[in-house]
């Protein structure tokens, strides 16, 4: 995943701390990751009122957090505010939550979401192409000719199935009325809603 380029919410991949704003998105997290929360990337946690707002419902979490993440809890600066300890210890658990985070969204891929649909598994092969032509209401889609349905039916041993499923994939559109798909496969067949 491009995480930099990447405006969606995270939460579509990953679950996201009750102590984190639950919008946050994969080039917020890149972004902390980056400069930390201080360059402005995350500024709820470094906003005196907010960090101990969150800290005052949710502190018992982020304390928890850091101290499972590094065994114990972080120093405290010398001279600090009770607004300073909560920024200091917000700040620095979404510092460590984004690394973990941002590792995770790299090996995610961002076409494939939680309310992506599984049409066929992997286990099909070869004859993915064929069955997709078998199993889906073809009223429902667009993008696809009727030589297109024949070739795909008449299955891999046909010259042009491949090429055809390529044409397929790029081209089909499935409207089921409430919802605009289009198709993906990475292995696995998945449709994918339109946003």
């Amino acid at each position: 995943m491009d995480l930099w380029n990447n405006e969606n919410e995270a939460s579509l991949w990953i679950t996201i701390p009750e102590w984190i704003e639950q919008d946050i998105t994969p080039s917020t997290i890149a972004a902390v990751v980056q400069g930390g929360c201080e360059s402005g990337a995350y500024m709820p946690a470094v906003t005196y009122h907010t960090a101990s707002d969150t800290m005052n419902e949710h502190g018992d979490a982020v304390l928890d957090y850091l101290n499972e993440t590094l065994g114990e809890l972080p120093a405290v600066p010398q001279d600090v505010s009770w607004s300073g300890l909560a920024v200091h210890f917000l700040s620095t658990a979404v510092f460590l939550w984004c690394s973990t985070a941002e590792h995770e969204l790299m090996y995610c891929d961002d076409t494939i979401t939680p309310d992506s649909e599984l049409f066929l598994n992997d286990a099909h092969g070869v004859y993915i192409p064929q069955l997709f032509a078998e199993q889906v209401k073809r009223e429902m889609v667009t993008g696809v000719t009727d030589e297109d349905w024949k070739t795909l039916e008449s299955g891999p041993d046909g010259e042009w199935y491949w090429h055809c499923w390529e044409d397929v994939l790029i081209n089909a559109e499935i409207d089921d009325g409430t919802r605009r798909w289009t198709l993906h496969q990475d292995g696995d067949l998945w449709i994918v809603p339109i946003r």
